[in-house]
């Protein structure tokens, strides 16, 4: 087998090796692929790849996060204050991960325009029993804490590296990242760092919360003497209607008047409660596509 030669090896040996860590494989995982497949074995300086191929990423990477920034700054008319949605990721569930990412996109064309890589763990200081000197290493704190440290590193960059300021976050339920950004102000008073709410995962809570109320009076007789649940009661197939109801009346209602979108979300509560000899339906939306049926 011949292969293109470059800088750092053969080019099917930096593919191979890419393709590998791109799906999560190792050196060894690779020898046994390669074993099943009839191929020949993988480089014998697998690791050793590690570094050109993330020194070329590196750089892409960085490229493509600028143009992402200018294009967003482009889409705002201009303005360097753009809105942003920051999402985490973590090596595994639970608060006991050692490696986590953070990673900020643009609200106006869903690009990634930064990230930061948290880490508590280092391969080579391990195997050695000693620190290195390209130790990756870089967050001694409780895993729990990774989001907002992540949230705070992407924030506190972003004037000096693209000369924009993050003025809306947009995050789920979960708001330690945004209080952190808060409390460092890390734009000074004079550009205070607003919260946007994502409407899907309000409308996932509208869902747990009907979840959780079900599930703690299953064994509870209300007022009419029947229980929560049943045949024409609270069921989960009735939580996930009033859950879809919810947020397709406040996605309706975005931009409106605060006054309109409580009685769109009060009509969902009477439209369930009408009956045929006390219909209770003056406040359902009368358009076409009306999910008051």
């Amino acid at each position: 087998m011949t292969s293109n030669t470059v800088s750092d090896g053969y080019e099917v040996n930096l593919r191979f090796v890419y393709g590998m860590r791109c799906i999560g494989i190792g050196k060894s995982p690779a020898q046994i692929f390669c074993a099943l497949m009839n191929l020949p074995p993988p480089p014998a300086k697998f690791e050793r790849l590690y570094t050109p191929i993330f020194k070329a990423l590196d750089i892409i990477s960085s490229r493509s996060m600028v143009n992402s920034v200018n294009k967003t700054v482009i889409e705002n008319e201009h303005n360097k204050n753009i809105a942003i949605a920051l999402d985490r990721t973590w090596q595994k569930r639970g608060h006991t991960s050692k490696n986590g990412v953070v990673t900020a996109t643009s609200l106006d064309n869903g690009k990634v325009i930064d990230f930061e890589c948290l880490s508590k763990y280092c391969f080579e200081c391990k195997s050695t029993n000693k620190t290195c000197d390209n130790c990756q290493v870089n967050y001694h704190v409780f895993s729990a804490e990774m989001e907002s440290e992540g949230a705070l590193r992407n924030f506190s960059r972003s004037l000096p590296n693209y000369n924009v300021r993050y003025v809306q976050y947009l995050r789920d339920g979960d708001s330690k990242g945004f209080l952190r950004v808060q409390e460092s102000n890390v734009y000074g008073d004079e550009f205070p760092v607003e919260k946007l709410e994502c409407i899907g995962h309000v409308q996932k809570r509208m869902g747990a919360r009907l979840r959780a109320l079900k599930n703690n009076l299953k064994s509870t007789k209300l007022s009419d003497n029947k229980p929560i649940s049943g045949l024409g009661r609270l069921t989960d197939a009735e939580i996930l209607l009033l859950q879809k109801y919810y947020g397709l009346v406040i996605r309706r209602n975005v931009g409106k008047s605060v006054a309109d979108m409580f009685n769109s979300i009060w009509a969902i509560y009477f439209h369930k409660l009408s009956t045929d000899e006390n219909p209770q339906h003056a406040l359902c939306p009368m358009e076409e596509e009306s999910w008051c049926g």
